[in-house]
């Protein structure tokens, strides 16, 4: 849906889907992304070599001292190590490690990153963030929320914002999840948390009314909301944006913002010099 790479990562999602029915929602199930999927994702720029293992075959993960949890669908939605300090403050805010998110936040939250350093010229605000998106609770019937998929990430009903239209669900996402060195960003500690296999702990954030904002992200919201009206952006432009010029935008891009990228096919910002696929 929204990556340069992943014939090999969407296929794997596919195949999950097809194996698994509804019911098995918010657990783990068997692991289908295997070496060869992998290889094809590192081949493209998005994955470094020896940075990765496969755990295909494994139904809960099972890390190594130093590995973190991470997914082909969330690769494929613009985060590979080493993750920005934008989704660093998402994960912190919420309480939350990645296999709590399911794909479709993490693709809004690329759009938004996309949103803010590519038309607006700032970085990703947390605050602003909170403002446009609301947190879903994702739980069986009985009441009980999901290990995995916990929350969602959506935007808030009353807001002019860029939405990203018939976003499909990714039922079977978790059976693409692999193993990746904790690869942190300059001055990090850690890039995510270790792994820990429950739910996600209810916080007051997930329940918070939107913030207030800063005279200088009122007028970023002008701003999107003049792109919105009189130039007609919408969610599908952002994605595309940034799959088109090979950005990632959840990943640690130092001190540049997505629009600075030149014309250079070597450019730092992209992931890779070859061109996409048709």
């Amino acid at each position: 849906m929204a990556s340069s790479s992943s014939s090999g990562l969407a296929a794997a999602a596919a195949t999950a889907a097809a194996a698994e029915k509804e019911s098995n929602r918010g657990i783990w199930i068997p692991c289908l992304l295997d070496d060869e999927k992998l290889r094809v994702a590192e081949n493209e720029g998005l994955l470094r070599a020896g940075d990765w293992r496969s755990g295909f075959g494994e139904t809960v993960p099972h890390p190594q001292a130093g590995e973190r949890v991470h997914f082909g669908t969330h690769l494929d939605r613009g985060l590979p190590f080493p993750p920005s300090d934008f989704l660093s403050e998402v994960i912190y805010h919420y309480g939350v490690q990645l296999y709590h998110l399911p794909p479709n936040s993490i693709l809004e939250m690329s759009a938004y990153a996309t949103l803010c350093e590519g038309y607006i010229g700032i970085r990703p605000s947390l605050t602003l963030f909170r403002f446009y998106f609301h947190v879903r609770r994702n739980s069986i019937t009985a009441g009980n929320p999901y290990i995995t998929d916990t929350i969602s990430l959506s935007v808030r009903r009353e807001r002019s914002y860029p939405r990203i239209s018939a976003s499909e669900s990714v039922k079977q996402w978790p059976a693409t999840f692999f193993y990746h060195k904790d690869f942190p960003a300059p001055s990090k500690a850690t890039a995510l948390s270790a792994f820990i296999n429950r739910a996600a702990t209810a916080l007051p954030s997930w329940d918070e009314a939107p913030p207030a904002l800063n005279d200088d992200l009122i007028l970023a919201k002008r701003r999107i909301e003049y792109l919105i009206k009189h130039k007609g952006l919408k969610g599908s432009d952002l994605v595309q944006s940034w799959v088109a010029c090979r950005i990632q935008p959840l990943q640690h891009h130092g001190d540049r913002l997505m629009h600075s990228i030149t014309a250079s096919k070597n450019d730092s910002l992209c992931i890779s010099p070859k061109a996409l696929k048709p």
